[in-house]
């Protein structure tokens, strides 16, 4: 059997490695260099906000494909359960997720959370 390497992976995980020793290099200069001390501080500035960026767009990435997958595998379970297309079911869900996040929720026990006549009987 072939064992096939993800280099993606790998260059992503060393570009993180690589963003926290240009990071370590700054500070270590810094404390050691009197000269260019300025130079050394905003180094290690750019270097930790390069890190903390590619930290959050990997957990922004990785948080919209996890939706994606959901909402497939939930449109594919509700057409293999009901036969039908989950479209109004999908908005009902999307409104009441919406109400859910505003600042004026309703409670859960209303029943406005009902999903009167989307669901089949």
């Amino acid at each position: 059997m072939i064992a096939i390497r993800n280099t993606w992976t790998e260059w992503r995980g060393s570009s993180s490695w690589f963003t926290v020793l240009m990071m370590v290099i700054g500070i270590v200069n810094y404390f050691s260099e009197d000269e260019n001390k300025l130079v050394w501080k905003l180094f290690s500035i750019v270097s930790f906000c390069l890190l903390y960026l590619a930290i959050m767009l990997r957990q922004h990435y990785a948080l919209g494909n996890q939706d994606r997958i959901v909402r497939l595998e939930f449109r594919l379970r509700y057409f293999e359960l009901f036969n039908k297309r989950s479209k109004q079911i999908e908005e009902a869900l999307a409104k009441l997720q919406a109400n859910a996040t505003s600042p004026g929720a309703v409670p859960a026990n209303s029943e406005s959370h009902k999903f009167s006549g989307v669901l089949p009987s």
